[in-house]
C-alpha cells in the first residue's frame, strides 16, 4: 500500500504517492477532497471515495477523469491522473481563485466585471459543448474567478456526461436551484446543452437579483 501516515515536524502528515496532503478541503459521506503538494511543490486537489468499498463512486471518478482530461485548460481545471492505491484517487489542478459567491458583490457593483464574467462563462460552455459534453452541475461554487476576473474556470465534472449518453432523469431527492427542469425528473424533456445554459441563466439572475429566480417552494 503506497499511501502511508507518518509524522513530520511534530504533526501527522498524509502522503498519497508523490503528493503530500496539506488539508482536507471538502468531505461528505461520499467523497473526500484533499489539497496537496506534488513533488515539484505544485498545489493539487485529490478527490477520493469516503468508503473504499463504494464501487459506484469509484466508477464515477473514472468517468469524470475520462470526460474531463482533454478539456481546454483555459476554461477548466486540469485533470492530471488517476491513482489506484488503497482506494481510487483522482488528481486535479488546485485552482487558487475565488468562487462566484465570494466576489458576487464585485459583479453587482461593476457592470463591466459582470459582462466580462458572462462572456467568459458563455465561452467556456461553448468550448465544453463543442466536445459534446454537458456539465450538468453548474452552480456558483463550481466557478472560480482568477486574475482579477480576467479568467474563469468551471470545476467539478462529477455529474458530467457526453450528450449522446444522457438518459432522462428520474425524480431526484435533492434538486439544485440551478438545475434545469429536465434534470429534475418532473418533465419528460431531454437533457442537452440547453440544460447548462439554463443553469448559467439562473446564476446570472442571482448575481444581479440577489436571489435565484425560483426557490424550493416553487
Amino acid at each position: 500500500m503506497i499511501m502511508k501516515l507518518y509524522v513530520e515536524k511534530g504533526r501527522n502528515s498524509l502522503r498519497i504517492d508523490e503528493y503530500e496532503v496539506i488539508e482536507t478541503f471538502f468531505q461528505n459521506d461520499v467523497t473526500i477532497i484533499y489539497k496537496a503538494l506534488s513533488s515539484d511543490n505544485i498545489p493539487v486537489a485529490i478527490k477520493t471515495v469516503a468508503n473504499p468499498s463504494d464501487i459506484n463512486t469509484k466508477n464515477q471518478l473514472y468517468k469524470e477523469f475520462a470526460i474531463a482530461k482533454g478539456l481546454n485548460e483555459e476554461f477548466f481545471g486540469r485533470y492530471i491522473q488517476i491513482l489506484e492505491l488503497d482506494r481510487t484517487y483522482l488528481v486535479m489542478s488546485f485552482e487558487q481563485g475565488k468562487t462566484i459567491p465570494q466576489i458576487m458583490d464585485t459583479f453587482r457593483k461593476s457592470e463591466q466585471d459582470f459582462l466580462q464574467c458572462t462572456f467568459l462563462l458563455a465561452s467556456a460552455l461553448e468550448s465544453l459543448h463543442s466536445k459534446r459534453i454537458i456539465h450538468l452541475d453548474l452552480r456558483p461554487s463550481n466557478i472560480i474567478c482568477l486574475d482579477d476576473i480576467s479568467r474563469v474556470k468551471i470545476l467539478d465534472f462529477g455529474k458530467s456526461s457526453y450528450i449522446s449518453s444522457v438518459k432522462n432523469f428520474s425524480l431526484l431527492p435533492e434538486i439544485s436551484p440551478y438545475s434545469a427542469p429536465e434534470q429534475t425528473g418532473l418533465t419528460s424533456k431531454s437533457v442537452d446543452e440547453r440544460s447548462d445554459l439554463y443553469s448559467l441563466g439562473v446564476i446570472l439572475y442571482e448575481i444581479i437579483g440577489y436571489h435565484p429566480p425560483f426557490v424550493e417552494e416553487d
